[in-house]
């Protein structure tokens, strides 16, 4: 028998079939946030579980260790830890203890350990020793902890944004290798950098070469880079010689200068959350360390950077420096995430073949080995990397602004196509033609500090001012530079750059 029913009921029927075809496809493609977390602290994770939830994500909590919840769980999209591991001649506490995994490690020196502690590898999906799920760890022992770390990712994703969150903050120590590749390091990061990071990024450097003009005071450095940090940025990173708990910065007539997270500790205690912080440095990731490690220091702060990335035992430069390449080169990339993000820049690094890098860093700390075999470096590099913090994370990386620049007889003329729902446009300008500062020996404190600020002058936008959506998104320059234009949504921002050369016509 055939049931016939009024047709009124054949489009309720169809509508039930629309919202039911919705809500389901809805769910298939939410991506998968799965924390794992012991049953002490497991109450604590509810709060950032709404909070993931309320953000779009599937959620799931697994009480217990990374292996089983991942036999049950095989594919997340995100992968966090929640717990620490037990440091060295420490027994584990089940209370807080989230175990990491144990990989051997290819050694250039004699000093080195075989193995060392990884959360990457926990992203190991397909067994080919490559992370392809992003992994980050709340390193918490109490309820306390894990609230401070929790309040700090929902304010900082919370947090009104500025433009000022299109920084880049970076320090650079010293090398301390051959006087030639000293005297050239500053120089090389300035124009790697450079040449990857997009336009519409403002970069800052601090450097450890004390004949540097981005060098500064020495002892201002950790004051200083906390206020950049405090002020705003995109993404910080730090590449220097480290151990557990500090980086190498400057060395001058073999007097040192050191960032120490343990002298710190009262800074990084002010202010809200600050932008994620890159450590390419040795064991600034080393979790077992007997003390808090730099990355783990930073995240349990409350006026630390939001989430913070260190290696578990010593790193090697040539990686680093690739992996440093890839992040610049990512920053131009749309990801709304933090783990996306770095995995991604990992990925990136690892296949960056570049000569003159290889040749300048690949012996630059010795080998036990001749030649020394860089495919293990590159591997151990995906896999030594831990990141403390949500790989959930929020950042916000602009999308792309239409805009357009054309000759006149009176200059250029720019114009931009505006994003639905934009209600302002920013505009800032970078003149053509800045020459670096050099630094004359034997000068003061303020004179130093005044130099650092002209060095990165080079690379700041001046700000012009800023249209509302009632105006009319046009304006003109009559100089060689860089416009930077800026479109803001309530929940989005677009960036475009326009190169002003004496050449340049319409085009964008």
């Amino acid at each position: 028998m055939t049931l016939r029913l009024p047709k009124e009921h054949h489009v309720a029927l169809w509508i039930a079939a629309v919202l039911i075809a919705a809500a389901t496809a809805t769910t298939a493609q939410a991506k998968l946030w799965l924390a794992v977390t012991t049953a002490e602290l497991a109450p604590g994770v509810k709060t950032l579980a709404e909070h993931r939830r309320k953000d779009g994500l599937k959620v799931e909590v697994f009480v217990g260790q990374p292996q089983a919840a991942l036999e049950k769980y095989p594919t997340p999209d995100y992968l966090l830890l929640v717990g620490d591991v037990a440091g060295e001649g420490e027994r584990p506490d089940p209370v807080w203890q989230v175990d990491a995994r144990v990989c051997s490690l290819y050694r250039w020196v004699s000093r080195q350990p075989d193995e060392f502690y990884s959360d990457s590898m926990w992203g190991d999906r397909n067994g080919d020793g490559m992370p392809e799920v992003p992994v980050g760890r709340l390193p918490a022992r109490t309820l306390a902890e894990l609230d401070v770390m929790t309040r700090k990712i929902i304010a900082y994703e919370e947090r009104p944004w500025t433009t000022d969150d299109l920084r880049f903050p970076t320090w650079v120590g010293h090398p301390m290798a051959t006087p030639m590749f000293n005297r050239m390091a500053t120089g090389l990061v300035v124009s790697q950098i450079g040449s990857r990071l997009p336009g519409w990024s403002e970069f800052s450097m601090i450097s450890g070469d004390p004949d540097s003009a981005f060098c500064g005071w020495a002892a201002d450095q950790p004051h200083t880079f906390h206020q950049w940090l405090a002020r705003g940025g995109l993404l910080a990173t730090v590449g220097a010689h480290g151990t557990e708990y500090s980086w190498l910065s400057v060395l001058d007539d073999n007097r040192a200068t050191y960032y120490d997270v343990r002298q710190q500790a009262e800074s990084l205690q002010q202010g809200g959350p600050t932008c994620p912080l890159v450590l390419f440095t040795c064991l600034s990731g080393k979790f077992t360390a007997p003390q808090r490690c730099v990355s783990e220091s930073m995240v349990l702060a409350p006026g630390g950077p939001v989430a913070a990335v260190g290696a578990t035992t010593e790193s090697h430069p040539l990686p680093n420096t690739l992996t440093a390449c890839g992040l610049q080169q990512t920053v131009a990339s749309q990801h709304e995430r933090l783990g996306d993000l770095w995995l991604e820049s990992q990925l990136i690094g690892y296949k960056i073949r570049d000569f003159m890098l290889e040749t300048l860093l690949k012996d630059l700390e010795g080998s036990l080995e001749q030649p020394i075999d860089t495919d293990k470096l590159r591997r151990d590099q995906l896999r030594m990397y831990a990141l403390m913090g949500d790989p959930a994370t929020r950042i916000r990386l602009p999308r792309e602004l239409n805009a357009k620049l054309a000759k006149t007889d009176d200059g250029w003329q720019w114009k931009v196509e505006r994003p639905e729902a934009a209600t302002r446009l920013h505009v800032h300008f970078r003149p053509a033609g800045a020459q670096m500062p050099t630094r004359p020996p034997g000068i003061d404190q303020h004179q130093a500090k005044r130099l650092l600020g002209e060095a990165n002058q080079m690379f700041a936008y001046e700000r012009r001012g800023t249209l509302t959506a009632d105006e009319e998104w046009t304006g003109s320059v009559n100089q060689p530079g860089e416009i930077r234009l800026v479109a803001q949504t309530p929940d989005a921002w677009y960036a475009a750059v326009l190169k002003v050369e004496e050449s340049s016509g319409a085009g964008e």
